[in-house]
């Protein structure tokens, strides 16, 4: 089944197979039996350059490929993000002089990240989450080798 358009529901309703092309809101809880997949965005970085977050992007996974430098990942305008959470994931490739800058969109003068301009991944298989929420972004997750 494809849906391409609105889809109400009242009540329970099973879908066995669907594709659903755009956004789907649910306003209520949902029970995933089985697994769940999401699209992964390999990003070659390289110093100096920089990324800025997509619409349909959730997990990010960082190759370091250039020079000795910082690469700059901006993630989306946070007012339109309520609720988005944005995971990005490095290999082996990441150090401190092979760095990685995560800041909000150059839009959002007064949005943060934990309160601070800016966070870093600085280590090889670094890994952190990020949720969007009242003006600003947050860590919520954070791992470190």
């Amino acid at each position: 089944t494809t849906l391409s358009s609105t889809l109400g529901v009242t009540g329970a309703t099973t879908m066995n197979a669907a594709t659903i092309n755009g956004t789907a809101t649910l306003n209520a809880k949902s029970v995933v039996n089985g697994s769940w997949s999401a699209n992964i965005r390999d990003i070659h970085a390289g110093a100096g350059a920089d990324y800025s977050v997509e619409e349909t992007d959730y997990i990010l996974f960082l190759n370091y490929t250039g020079g000795s430098g910082t690469f700059t990942i901006y993630l989306p305008p946070v007012d339109a993000s309520e609720g988005r959470m944005i995971r990005i994931k490095t290999d082996d490739t990441i150090s401190n002089s092979n760095a990685l800058s995560i800041v909000p969109d150059p839009g959002d003068t007064s949005a943060t990240i934990d309160g601070e301009a800016s966070s870093a991944m600085t280590r090889p298989y670094d890994g952190a989450t990020y949720l969007a929420h009242n003006g600003n972004w947050w860590l919520i997750q954070k791992k470190e080798k």
